[in-house]
């Protein structure tokens, strides 16, 4: 049972979780800094469409944003229910949101309006415990501040926010803008795609006109990026939520939207704690009326906010000590030492009772899958993370946890799991001690340099002791690929001189590699490292005649910034005599930006290569590149006719 299930809503509040969950860091990351004006016109997003496995014609859109003038004020009456769920537990947020929305244009030409937001009378009903205070705070804060935002061709292209907005306000106004948008064919055809920004990220619309009823049904077919996604490392792409989204629009005889009824559920399920959200909103026009704004109030206003481009996550990044104390909350050590001992009983006795009944057919983990399964789902707890930051933050909970330990808790692996996954200096070198502890029972042993080698940010104590293991075994698996994780988290750190340290060093461990599987293991640590400058070593792996070792040398270049990798690749796709080599090269481009010469690679392996696993693994990678890379299309069109195989076809013609 996950901890969502026993905490109430109190222990988790609600400003920092909305700012991760719902704010413009729902889908995505946040920055420490605002964009610049400069910044934000390059960053504007784009008017025209990006095609997509499921899309229609692409259509020229009208660069023009109709049915604002000066001088007038525009009413809407707006309903927003919004519900945010943790894995499969309770909503943790279920509010509405009511009120009267109003819109005041500053700036207007033919292509875009810039109009002052605001909601004088907004109104919240929780249905979530506990959250009553937190919420009146917000709806005071909306009630006495605005916001503005800019429509470009009918779309949004920046939010700007006063300062010290609290995120949620801003994303609340940002949601609004996101209803308005209506991207309009430039040739008047009634069916057509589009790519828009929301407050989660880059999506792909599609329009459609019910000549019945004269509105338009908008439908959100896919996310291809969340807001922040450009910035983060190219081995470590951000995960696009699954949505499901239907929406009627009726346009007003200028061309502004009338009413807009909007329905949506998303799912981030790649997350570290999977998130499932749903959306439904109205926004209904109350009619427009002459207005004479404060003009020089306005332009004031305008000048002291801060510019945020649709593609762009809100707000700064929270500090890691005021995430740490959201997570704690009120718990104690000692009070989740017991709810890690109630689980962990928990899961042991339906771990023995299952053994018992001979009538289960499932087959046992791998303790290496034993061992991921239990880290995953503690990883996905809120009690883990309590306990990764109580560490962090308590002094002496380290010295608690060593004690359990030692008395053997049934909460042990966890407890060994949580200093790993907290990173602090105290922590990591409490699990170097225990690895050097002779009477430490084999499994506590093991799970200890686990969690060691899966630390986010190892330390010096930590590569000495992960060396160490290497004496006694010169390729110990688990030693060998976390230094190799090491390199790359040192690296993406802007640790370049650790990081190339411990590359040299996996390198030249492989010319002592005594046995086929020692080569492989040292290759696979170089795949985690991400090590480019160990490229040249490995180009003769590539040809070797062994088919497994061949296989780990295309996988240990998947996270290499080099550009010659993608060629290298892609070479393998079309020419290996070996079809796991093939799928190996395809499985590696998956981390990898859709290049050209990746994507030649894959279309030649789709279309050419004699074993049908390579072509259906080829087609799952072109659908998934489709939306960046539309000349993909052609390849699984005659994929879809001429393939040999049912499935392959099958897979083909499903995403066209």
């Amino acid at each position: 049972m996950h901890l969502h299930h026993r905490l109430s809503a109190k222990s988790r509040p609600l400003s920092s979780v909305l700012l991760a969950l719902l704010a413009g860091s729902s889908f995505g990351c946040a920055r420490t800094e605002h964009a610049t004006p400069a910044h934000v016109a390059a960053t504007a997003p784009a008017v025209t469409p990006a095609p997509t496995a499921t899309e229609l014609a692409p259509a020229p859109l009208d660069a023009r944003t109709r049915g604002f003038v000066l001088g007038k004020f525009y009413g809407y009456r707006l309903k927003l229910t919004t519900g945010i769920a943790l894995a499969n537990g309770p909503k943790a947020y279920d509010f509405d949101l009511t009120g009267n929305v109003g819109l005041l244009p500053v700036q207007v030409s033919a292509e875009s309006v810039t109009l002052h937001v605001s909601i004088p009378d907004a109104a919240f009903v929780t249905r979530v415990a506990g959250s009553n205070p937190e919420f009146k705070r917000i709806g005071e804060e909306l009630r006495g501040t605005g916001a503005f935002f800019t429509l470009k061709g009918g779309l949004v292209s920046e939010l700007r926010v006063p300062p010290g907005q609290a995120p949620m306000v801003s994303t609340i106004y940002r949601e609004i803008a996101a209803a308005l948008e209506f991207a309009r064919a430039a040739d008047d055809r009634h069916s057509y795609t589009a790519t828009e920004y929301d407050t989660s990220g880059r999506y792909l619309a599609q329009y459609d006109l019910d000549p019945s009823s004269g509105s338009w049904q908008k439908q959100k077919l896919k996310y291809l990026e969340v807001l922040g996604a450009q910035n983060a490392a190219q081995n470590r792409p951000l995960p696009v939520p699954a949505v499901t989204s239907k929406s009627q629009v009726r346009l007003a005889p200028s061309g502004r939207p009338e009413s807009v009824v909007q329905n949506e559920q998303l799912t981030l399920s790649s997350a570290q704690m999977p998130v499932n959200s749903e959306l439904s909103l109205e926004l209904v026009a109350t009619g427009e009326q002459p207005a004479q704004p404060n003009e020089e109030r306005l332009a004031a206003l305008l000048e002291g906010t801060h510019p945020v481009a649709a593609n762009e996550p809100l707000g700064a990044a929270p500090s890691p000590s005021s995430l740490d104390a959201a997570r704690i909350g009120s718990l104690t050590f000692e009070q989740i030492l017991r709810e890690l001992e109630k689980i962990a009983d928990t899961q042991a006795a339906s771990k023995a009772k299952a053994e018992a009944d001979p009538s289960t057919d499932a087959l046992p983990l791998s303790d290496d899958e034993r061992i991921e399964a239990e880290t995953q789902i503690k990883e996905d707890s809120q009690l883990f993370l309590a306990l990764s930051a109580l560490i962090r933050q308590k002094p002496g909970t380290v010295a608690k946890i060593l004690a359990a330990v030692h008395r053997k808790s049934s909460a042990s692996f966890t407890l060994l799991d949580a200093l790993g996954n907290s990173s602090s200096p105290e922590a990591l070198n409490a699990l170097a001690g225990l690895i050097k502890t002779k009477s430490l029972p084999p499994l506590l042993h093991g799970r200890a340099i686990n969690a060691l080698a899966r630390t986010p940010a190892p330390n010096a104590a930590s590569i000495t002791a992960l060396k160490a293991l290497l004496e006694a075994d010169p390729f110990d698996r688990k030693a060998i690929y976390g230094l190799g994780t090491y390199s790359r988290r040192l690296r993406d750190a802007g640790k370049a001189k650790e990081a190339a340290a411990l590359g040299e060093f996996l390198v030249a461990r492989l010319p002592l590699a005594k046995v086929p599987m020692d080569l492989v293991t040292g290759l696979r640590g170089i795949a985690n490292s991400g090590y480019a400058p160990a490229l040249p070593k490995l180009l003769p792996y590539l040809s070797d005649d062994r088919d497994k070792v061949r296989v780990a040398a295309v996988r240990a270049l998947q996270s290499m910034h080099d550009p010659q990798v993608d060629g290298i690749l892609a070479a393998r796709m079309r020419t290996d005599t070996s079809s796991k080599v093939r799928v190996s090269a395809i499985v590696a481009a998956q981390v990898r930006k859709p290049s050209d010469e990746l994507a030649s690679g894959l279309a030649s392996a789709g279309m050419a290569s004699s074993d049908a696993t390579v072509r259906y693994r080829a087609v799952e990678l072109m659908v998934r590149w489709l939306p960046e890379r539309p000349e993909l299309r052609a390849t699984l069109e005659q994929v879809a006719q001429r393939d040999t195989e049912a499935r392959v076809r099958d897979f083909a013609k499903a995403a066209l």
